[in-house]
């Protein structure tokens, strides 16, 4: 009896071992594709005059029922992965943290997955060296844990935004604490060959800047592989961020599809690691394949079906020549009047806008006007935070933007965030805060009157041991 109960508790373990550890391989396939997914919508911050197009049934990304949808509909489109932003393991007024939480556990339900993209485009969070390492420590003890969490090869994934807000020299002792063996596969995103190989790879946000998006892909694919890394290619339904305040706004038509089908297509024959759509709800630039006001389920049937080719054969059937990117709208001189203080989570556009932004364009949670109570916030509102301060951004020579619009620099989402484009300040480095500077010049204050007093003491016992 105790053998054969044994043995029965012993298979019972064995399966359950065997089913949780395949669930994240089961939902990767050998060619994995992304979404980025934002959870920190709310109804009012989407609308006619806020955004180009808004949800069928506008939404608090907070609502379990509404996460619950669409990670069905993402999982149902052949989807592997949503890589969701993320302002750290904070929950005061941060539902990035506890939406992702559900998210995995959804995910895990649907069979797909979900992955981190580190956010470090708003001052309000990520305020230190020492709180990129210990946000990333918790991702990769705590989130990277869950079964659902996606891996590539075996080693957790975890995408970055606007990385160039600390300096390279920064990242590299953040890796060296947090994973010096590269245990986790690091994506930075922009024009940063760089950044490698502290990262281990590169993506671009987004590539509706480009005039051929076959050549920008090739040309950003063979510059990572060529250093080792690991290249996510992009895929996007269009772009419009003409009702933001970004500095430099314009538009790249959708055609009825041509554009997902042009851009698939071109991330398809780059030959990358990934594939990673942007975007599943970007409302404010119209990335968005979520079913739609203006558009339906069109985008997201059409995302199926070129998914599902990517999937089975490593192609996609290319969009015919989508229209290039209209010119951008200069901002005005001075700004509208405003009625109510909208959200504007500030993303890029074109490479020449990416250079010369100023930290001022960073983006900034919604507005306490928006913030549901007594229910998480809409988008996170947090607490000012006094020693933070606005990165100083290089403003680039009119060589260095012929320069990126000429393709040798590529081009990426940063508009208004600015990725790969080094803070000019670089005090916060590796003991460069005040605070360290501070204590090292008390430990060199202290050490110099311990050997003082050694010195004394020295002194003294030598008299005495001459006396008679």
């Amino acid at each position: 009896m105790k053998k054969n109960l044994r043995l029965w508790l012993t298979s019972l373990i064995s399966l359950l071992v065997v089913t949780f550890s395949a669930q994240p391989a089961q939902a990767q396939s050998q060619r994995p594709v992304l979404v980025y997914y934002y959870a920190w919508w709310s109804p009012e911050s989407v609308g006619p005059g806020k955004s180009p197009d808004w949800p069928i049934n506008p939404y608090h990304s907070w609502d379990a029922g509404v996460m619950a949808t669409h990670v069905a509909q993402i999982a149902g489109a052949g989807i592997d992965g949503m890589v969701v932003a993320w302002y750290g393991p904070t929950e005061t007024n941060n539902q990035t943290e506890t939406n992702f939480r559900q998210l995995l556990d959804l995910a895990a339900a649907n069979g797909t997955t979900a992955l981190l993209s580190v956010d470090l485009g708003s001052a309000a969070w990520f305020t230190s060296v020492q709180d990129v390492i210990d946000g990333l420590n918790y991702a990769l003890t705590v989130h990277a844990n869950h079964p659902a969490y996606f891996r590539y090869n075996g080693r957790p994934v975890l995408f970055f935004w606007y990385q160039g807000r600390y300096s390279l020299d920064d990242w590299a002792y953040i890796r060296q604490q947090v994973d010096p063996d590269h245990n986790s596969i690091w994506i930075a995103e922009g024009a940063m060959p760089d950044a490698m190989p502290t990262f281990d790879g590169l993506h671009m946000y987004t590539i509706s800047w480009s005039q051929n998006v076959y050549a920008t892909e090739s040309q950003w694919a063979a510059t990572t592989h060529s250093r080792g890394g690991i290249w996510v290619a992009t895929a996007m339904p269009g772009w419009d961020n003409t009702m933001t305040q970004q500095s430099e706004r314009y538009v790249r038509e959708r055609g009825d599809g041509a554009f997902l089908r042009e851009s698939f297509s071109a991330a398809a024959a780059s030959g990358p690691e990934m594939v990673v759509i942007t975007s599943w709800n970007e409302w404010w630039e119209s990335t968005h394949i979520e079913p739609s006001t203006l558009y339906g389920d069109f985008y997201l049937n059409l995302t199926r079906e070129l998914v599902a080719q990517y999937h089975a054969s490593g192609a996609v059937a290319g969009g015919g020549g989508a229209p290039p990117p209209s010119e951008p709208t200069p901002l005005p001189t001075e700004p509208a009047p405003v009625e109510e203080a909208e959200p504007v989570e500030l993303q890029a556009e074109s490479p020449a806008a990416e250079q010369a932004q100023s930290a001022a364009d960073l983006p900034s949670p919604t507005p306490d006007d928006f913030t549901p109570t007594p229910e998480p916030t809409a988008q996170p509102t947090p607490t000012p935070v006094p020693t933070a301060t606005q990165v100083a951004l290089a403003v680039p020579t009119s060589a260095d933007v012929a320069e990126v619009v000429s393709g040798q620099s590529g081009g990426h989402k940063t508009g208004d965030r600015l990725t790969g484009v080094e803070p000019t300040d670089d005090t916060n480095t590796l003991f460069g805060s005040p605070g360290e500077r501070l204590i090292l010049a008390l430990s060199a204050v202290l050490g110099l009157i311990g050997l003082g007093l050694t010195g004394f003491g020295l002194f003294v016992l030598r008299k005495r041991a001459r006396r008679p």
